[in-house]
């Protein structure tokens, strides 16, 4: 107050002495300390407005959020470049998921590191220590040749002749250069001493004992610090290997084998202490899946269907529990219809047959077959012939001398070798040992000969008799002859092409006497071409011999 009027207090003021003087309250409670006159927290810096604004998380004062003019020492951070707040050395920033930024501790052997504590980028030199490239790949600093690890850090350098495991030694530098390896000791470079393989760890007798079963590398008997391989850590310093496997060591090497088949746990791959579910352990330690079950495609143990003894699937069976049969992939009481039984199985019947016995001859056809010599036919084989009389169709043998038939065994399609030919005729056909006239032979078959032939032979057209009222000509028969008819000596007359002896031809179709003297002749009746006995033709003339 100056007199009768009210002064506005300093700004960080809620309520104030005077103008210039103390401030008796702040107007930002949280962050404004009362009894520093209302100056910021440290952390905070004075903007000029009511509430104080944070500084960066690395500094402990500032003037504004990005320049520091002072580090907290406890959260191992200096001043650097005059206003970050940097990780000391030894230390590195780690920024959290929640944007927050901390110094973590670097490894032993790193002066200085980076993103991880074993991620070095600069070695102190008094621990003797070099930059390097760890097991893991990652850079980090390694003890100088001839020097070995201890817990601080630091590399102290090793001495051969004084280490109870080396085998051989570099004398100049005292290094070792070999380990006994009978003690389970192997060299560790760059350091140069002989530690416990991969497998072991050293016991309170600096003697090398192998880990527990499932670690690859141990710090002591319950302290693995790495799994074999499959194995996986059970939280208490141990590592177990996966179901349906045990731990084995072979030649050194440890790892997590594969039990037997179907074996939940093992003691080794021939001996199994648990099986699978719905698996049988047998007495000598195999896991099995039992009688009447079959092994799925998941590898589960299934049982077969009702009445199966051994099956494929849960609906293909491969045999049965007596008395029971295999009709194809189920078990039933009898077989079907079409199928016998044979040892314990059904067998299909030949086709048609409805039941046949055990060496398959069929005793009962189905509707529409016909039985012949214990099978079934559609059709009945060459020699039979259906017989529809009777319950059950049969074939029936054709009667000789029949070698093939039709409708009745008496009617015959083809004849037997040497039992004639087949006559066929309007209501018949059998077997004859010669054609009846007005047929032929041909292919053991009659043959009709052609309508104007009453006899024929080899062919229907090649007539060796004519029907009454016409004449035979050149294997065809004729209403008159076209050629020369000519009767003889009270024969019928025949049609020819060439006169008899002692006729001479004419024309195409008649003949005359041949003269007294000749036997015959051509082109004349005296030009004889032949005489009577006793004369001789001279120049077609017969004269009588002499002498």
């Amino acid at each position: 107050m100056n007199g009768t009027s009210c002064v506005k207090c300093p700004y960080q003021c809620q309520t104030c002495t005077s103008p210039n003087g103390a401030c008796i309250t702040c107007v930002d409670t949280i962050r404004r300390d009362r009894t520093q006159n209302c100056r910021c927290l440290t952390g905070f810096f004075d903007s000029g407005a009511l509430n104080c604004s944070a500084c960066s998380p690395t500094c402990l004062t500032c003037t504004n959020a990005s320049a520091c003019t002072s580090c907290d020492a406890t959260r191992f951070r200096n001043l650097t470049s005059g206003t970050l707040c940097s990780c000391i050395d030894g230390y590195y920033e780690l920024f959290g998921a929640d944007q927050s930024r901390t110094c973590v501790k670097c490894n032993p052997e790193c002066l200085i590191c980076t993103s991880s504590p074993a991620n070095c980028v600069r070695c102190d030199p008094r621990k003797n220590r070099i930059p390097g490239v760890g097991p893991n790949g990652v850079s980090t600093c390694l003890c100088q040749p001839g020097y070995y690890s201890t817990a601080d850090g630091s590399c102290i350098q090793s001495n051969c002749n004084a280490d109870p495991f080396c085998s051989t030694c570099q004398q100049g530098l005292k290094l070792c250069i070999q380990c006994q390896a009978s003690l389970n000791r192997i060299i560790k470079l760059p350091e140069s001493i002989c530690v416990c393989v991969d497998g072991f760890y050293a016991d309170s007798n600096n003697t090398c004992v192998p880990c527990q079963s499932g670690c690859g590398i141990c710090a002591s008997a319950t302290n693995c610090t790495v799994c074999v391989a499959l194995a996986t850590p059970n939280g208490n310093g141990s590592c177990s290997c996966p179901s349906q496997t045990y731990f084995a060591v072979t030649d050194g090497a440890r790892y997590c084998a594969a039990c037997g088949l179907y074996c939940q746990t093992c003691v080794d791959a021939a001996t199994c202490t648990t099986c699978l579910p719905s698996y049988t352990k047998t007495a000598d330690n195999k896991c099995i899946c039992g009688a009447r079950s079959f092994i799925d495609s998941s590898n589960n143990c299934v049982a077969c269907a009702n009445g199966c003894q051994n099956c494929r699937s849960a609906s293909v069976c491969n045999s049965c529990i007596s008395p029971l049969v295999l009709q194809g992939n189920t078990c039933q009481v009898t077989c079907n219809n079409g199928f016998t039984t044979v040892g314990s199985a059904c067998v299909g019947c030949s086709t048609g047959c409805l039941q046949c016995t055990q060496n398959l001859q069929c005793y009962y056809c189905a509707d529409g077959f016909f039985m012949y010599n214990g099978e079934c036919f559609t059709i009945c084989p060459a020699g039979t012939v259906g017989d529809k009389t009777g319950g059950n169709w049969n074939c029936v043998p054709c009667n000789s001398p029949c070698k093939t038939c039709i409708n009745h065994p008496s009617y015959c399609t083809s004849c037997l070798n040497g039992m004639g030919y087949l006559q066929t005729s309007a209501i018949q056909q059998s077997c004859v040992l010669n054609c009846v006239d007005g047929t032929y032979v041909s292919g053991g078959v009659c043959l009709v000969c052609d309508f104007r032939c009453a006899t024929c032979i080899g062919s229907a057209t090649n007539c060796i008799s004519c029907p009454a009222g016409q004449v035979l000509y050149n294997g065809g028969c004729w209403a008159t002859c076209p050629a020369i008819s000519f009767a003889q000596d009270g024969m019928n007359a025949t049609c020819t092409d060439s006169c008899p002896g002692g006729f001479w031809k004419v024309s195409v179709t008649q003949c005359a006497p041949c003269a007294a003297q000749c036997t015959t002749c051509e082109g004349s009746s005296t030009n004889c071409t032949s005489c009577l006995q006793g004369s001789v033709s001279i120049n077609g003339s017969c004269t009588v011999k002499c002498g």
